[in-house]
């Protein structure tokens, strides 16, 4: 799989959604991450860093939407990034579908894979799919990814 990590844009934003840790167990484990130039650089994380730590240092995020098959993020995609996100794209993030009504008709419309988390429940949006929960652990991501996968071929979506 391809992991990719944009920068955060959305204003005042300044935390990364994988460090450079992260990026060596996805390594270890055969996938491949590409990091936006700088993206780690209001967290403390220099691009060398995640450069040892074995991910591609990307310059341009359009590249990165466009080849990775999934996105993390710490905040939500704004305007900019609706039309980078595609069908069958997982997207990592803490989406507020409550808070934006635009957000959520841009990402149902790009088809993508949009997992929420925070600490006190995840959303599982996928098409018409939704599906909530009172904790987000990584062995509930790993099974909701199952199911959209599973989903998604079943659906030919």
């Amino acid at each position: 799989m391809i992991v990719g990590v944009p920068k955060e844009i959305k204003r005042m934003e300044n935390r990364v959604a994988l460090l450079p840790a992260g990026v060596s167990i996805l390594k270890a484990h055969g996938h491949t991450v590409l990091v936006e130039k700088g993206a780690g650089l209001g967290s403390g994380f220099s691009d060398e860093l995640y450069r040892d730590a074995g991910a591609e240092i990307v310059s341009d995020p359009r590249e990165i939407y466009a080849e990775a098959d999934m996105i993390v993020k710490v905040k939500e995609p704004i305007d900019y990034e609706y039309n980078l996100l595609r069908k069958g794209q997982i997207v990592f993030t803490y989406f507020h579908f409550a808070a934006s009504r635009e957000l959520t008709e841009a990402v149902i419309k790009s088809g993508c894979i949009a997992i929420s988390c925070s600490m006190e429940k995840f959303v599982f949006l996928s098409q018409n799919l939704i599906k909530g929960g009172n904790s987000c652990k990584f062995e509930e991501i790993e099974l909701l990814l199952r199911e959209s996968i599973n989903f998604h071929l079943e659906n030919k979506l």
